[in-house]
């Protein structure tokens, strides 16, 4: 078919197709004059128009094709476009993918920790009812079993209430001795949460009473790893704490399983091991003894809140009829899946609203390069607009481009979201719940397909509006123009790029604040004294608790030989042990100050420590009064103990900061004797560096053992170095012993912190990703509009405008879009302060040094954004800027 007859054809008019037969001989007639056969002529002014193939097949199009074969022309059309601007396509692509990444691998995190339901019968009516005393600041904290038993026979609201403490054991038999982290379960908690034994059975009732037997449920990941999978593990015997043990199940396996029931450990990373029957070991109901926590579900139809009202009822009943005890006391009905998630709602959902950002910024550079692609396309759009297509056809196939797009960005996004998901999945430092179940699995990947086709639309909707509207008066014969400048379609074209560019200013402005304030709280936060000397102190756990050290004076005499042979060790200054560390919390006592009387339920209460005499000198521990423990403190001396100086000031101060406690004695809740103060020491971080130290005692070891112990020892040597000599020395003592833990303090102490670490690295990466797009979309924004001004600056200069006066006005340009980004940007960070506001510490989130370093920052970007786009302007050639007027 010849191209007159195309130009003819009934479906175009007669004045379109003159236009473009006109511009074909005209073109031809040039390329003959510069030495082209008349078929060559002829075929390089097709090309120019536009490729032959282009019309045909818009042709074929418009007579004879359905909508499938519409669409899949489109997609081929689409690919094959890109496929020609490979330059295009990799920056589109890169910068998608980078969103859709990120975006797809927090979305992973979120919904494995906060929106997946756990992997229980009705996961919806599950519940923890935790104990609370907001008088004597515990708003959390576990309870005591003869009140459990009293909430399960006088409450209405639950089918039933089960309990559980987190306990640690120690394996011995076959291979290398193993500590283990399990629970201390009654009998109903298996049938309550609706888990059954892949292997084996749950425990009976009868197992859950005094001398009912010592069975025991293994996990299904400690099955494999220490047993090998066997089937018949069910009958056999283990040694746990010195003591048999009947194997009579395997626990259920699967990611999803293992990971909700890890929970129950430690509710962060720690693996469940085992479980044997709570009152295996005689537990008595003392409603003092507060250990336990406490798992419910609702009967059908009861909701949460009249749960709470009738525990409300049931605690107010109990306070009255034991005021000794329950005094002050009530209860908390929470959610178990809220109660598991914890405090990592509020950084996860901030994370995921700053990946959300950057994929905004992402899409706004994308919708500036289809803009100055659209801009550069218009004589295409102007030939099948000639051809017949209409704005519906020309709108569907931009959009059918910018979708193409978007798939390949969110193909290479999946790709990279992959790896991430499995990195943050192996991260220890990042301790979340249900953290091993982090992965990318179908619901996954259709929030990143859905997000893909949702910012494919939007980001090519500008372009394919602005395009598609070629059929005005005017624009068909301005495209068909060689030197054809300015266009109504361009001008619009400049200011969506302009406000586009303003938007990821805005956008960028609000994470480098973020991240500015996350920096500043995390420096604050290292520039905390812990209390402690962490250099050169390697900490190793060691657990007493078995049959062997079943009596005080063994724990005494094992720790006295250890502490002999490790103290000898080259290099050793000094060696100690404790019940716990600092940083890392502990339990809390009930007391009384000999002398005073308290109302029932007013007595204070304080946290401890148990420890050697060498502890303070261990770990750095300044003595402020009296002193610290001495060889003369022994098990049959008179009982003393230390305070920190919080407690001493709270219950004896004295004059200039100093107190009166030296010499006074309290009274421990159900400890027999008075333990007398013999000194004060420095305040030591309990819980973490941004908690506050809080009230401590320290008592001493050989006055009151146990069987949990961390052992410090301070070197004059790299404390890792260490290793192997103090496993050589425990050995020594009790080659059944298991080590756990082995760090140094300064491990610890950076522990304590890990969560704002992350938190900050995570912040960091998505400032930096969106500061590098704003700055391109700065970057492309001036770029562009220095070639579309390069006329008006041709004239500028030819009638003497200087290159400095060209410089400071594309320069001028770019930090007027950075002032609105800024400005905008500053003023919805102030709105959205409160978000940030529970994650800082020592620093307001309306900080203004941070809000102005920030817009420093990114003025300072866009001015660098904008140099080479006027330095080149500065280079222009007035000649060649005027060359086609």
């Amino acid at each position: 078919m010849s191209w007159t007859r195309f130009f003819r054809r009934r479906y175009w008019d007669e004045e379109r197709a003159r236009e473009l037969e006109a511009y074909l001989e005209a073109e031809t007639d040039e390329n003959i004059a510069r030495g082209m056969s008349p078929q060559e002529a002829r075929y390089a002014a097709h090309r120019k128009l536009g490729n032959a193939t282009l019309i045909r097949e818009e042709i074929y199009h418009m007579n004879s094709l359905g909508w499938l074969e519409t669409l899949w022309q489109d997609l081929r059309y689409g690919l094959r476009m890109l496929a020609k601007n490979p330059g295009f396509t990799a920056v589109a692509v890169v910068t998608l993918a980078l969103g859709i990444g990120a975006n797809t691998a927090i979305f992973s995190v979120v919904r494995a920790v906060l929106f997946r339901p756990l992997p229980f019968r009705d996961p919806g009516r599950l519940v923890l009812v935790i104990d609370h005393n907001l008088s004597a600041g515990f708003p959390q904290f576990p309870s005591s079993l003869a009140n459990v038993l009293d909430w399960r026979a006088q409450s209405r609201s639950f089918e039933d209430l089960a309990v559980f403490a987190t306990w640690n054991f120690n394996l011995a038999g076959k291979g290398e001795p193993e500590r283990l982290s399990g629970l201390r379960v009654s009998s109903n908690l298996l049938p309550l949460l609706g888990v059954r034994p892949v292997i084996g059975r749950g425990f009976l009732p009868r197992e859950d009473q005094p001398g009912g037997g010592h069975v025991v449920l293994i996990s299904y990941g400690l099955w494999r790893r220490r047993f090998g999978s066997d089937p018949s593990i069910v009958g056999h015997s283990v040694q746990l704490d010195g003591r048999s043990a009947t194997v009579i199940g395997v626990l259920p396996g699967g990611t999803q399983m293992e990971t909700a029931l890890d929970c129950f450990a430690s509710g962060s990373s720690q693996k469940l091991d085992l479980m044997v029957p709570l009152a295996a070991d005689l537990v008595q109901p003392d409603r003092g003894n507060r250990f336990l926590t406490t798992v419910g579900r609702l009967k059908q139809g009861v909701t949460l809140r009249a749960a709470q009202v009738d525990m409300d009822v049931i605690t107010s009943r109990l306070e009255k009829v034991y005021p000794r005890h329950n005094a002050g006391w009530g209860a908390t009905v929470l959610p178990l899946h809220e109660a598991i998630v914890g405090d990592v709602r509020q950084p996860l959902l901030v994370l995921l609203g700053a990946v959300g950002l950057v994929l905004l910024i992402a899409c706004a550079n994308v919708t500036s390069l289809l803009l100055a692609r659209a801009a550069s396309r218009r004589k295409e759009v102007a030939i099948r607009t000639a051809v017949g297509a209409g704005r519906l056809r020309l709108f569907r196939q931009m959009i059918t481009e910018s979708l193409v797009l978007a798939g390949l960005g969110g193909l290479l996004g999946l790709c990279l979201a992959e790896g991430a998901t499995k990195l943050l999945a192996s991260l220890q430092d990042l301790q979340l719940p249900r953290q091993a179940a982090i992965a990318v699995d179908y619901q996954v990947l259709t929030f990143t397909w859905a997000v893909t086709l949702v910012i494919g639309f939007l980001f090519g909707l500008a372009p394919a509006l602005i395009s598609s509207d070629g059929s005005r008066a005017g624009i068909l014969s301005e495209a068909l123009k060689e030197g054809g400048r300015s266009s109504s379609e361009s001008r619009q074209g400049n200011r969506i790029r302009g406000a586009l560019a303003v938007s990821e200013i805005a956008l960028a402005l609000s994470l480098l604040i973020g991240v500015g304030l996350l920096l500043r709280s995390y420096w604050r936060l290292l520039e905390v004294k812990p209390g402690f000397r962490p250099e050169g102190v390697a900490t190793v756990e060691i657990d007493l608790s078995g049959a062997r050290y079943a009596r005080d004076s063994a724990q005494v005499g094992f720790v006295e030989e250890l502490l002999r042979k490790v103290s000898a060790l080259p290099g050793v200054k000094s060696a100690a042990v404790s019940d716990g560390l600092p940083l890392e919390g502990g339990g809390e006592w009930l007391f009384t100050v000999v002398g005073q009387t308290y109302a029932p339920g007013k007595e204070p209460i304080a946290g401890y420590r148990i420890v050697s005499a060498g502890y303070l000198a261990t770990m750095g521990i300044p003595v402020l009064e009296g002193h610290g423990f001495t060889d003369r403190d022994t098990r049959e001396s008179p009982r003393v103990l230390l305070l920190n100086q919080t407690l001493a000031r709270r219950l004896w101060p004295g004059p200039g900061g100093t107190t009166r406690a030296v010499g006074q004695e309290i009274q421990l809740w159900g400890r027999g004797a008075p333990y007398r103060v013999v000194g004060v020491v420095a305040d030591v971080k309990r819980r973490g560096l941004d908690q506050d130290a809080g009230r401590e005692m320290y008592f001493l070891y050989e006055q009151m053992p146990q069987g949990w112990i961390n052992l410090a020892v301070r070197s004059a040597i790299e404390p890792k170095a260490l290793a192997s000599s103090i496993r050589s020395a425990v050995r020594s003592v009790d080659r059944e012993l298991p080590l756990t833990h082995l760090r140094t303090m300064q491990e610890v102490v950076d522990a304590s912190v890990a969560s704002q670490r992350f938190q900050l690295l995570m912040l960091a990466i998505f400032g930096g990703l969106a500061l590098v797009l704003a700055s391109v979309g700065i970057y492309g924004v001036i770029a562009y509009s220095v070639t579309q001004r390069a006329h008006e600056i041709g004239i500028r200069m030819a009638l003497g405008a200087s290159p400095g006066e060209m410089w400071w006005m594309v320069v001028r340009q770019a930090l007027k879009l950075a002032g609105v980004g800024v400005t905008i940007g500053a003023v919805a960070t102030l709105a959205l302060g409160r978000v940030l506001s529970g994650l800082l510490f020592g620093v307001k989130p309306t900080d203004p040094l941070t809000f102005g370093s920030a817009a420093l920052l990114l003025v300072a970007i866009a001015i660098l954004a904008a140099y080479f786009p006027a330095r080149r302007a500065t280079k222009i050639d007035p000649i060649e800027a005027l060359r086609y007027e």
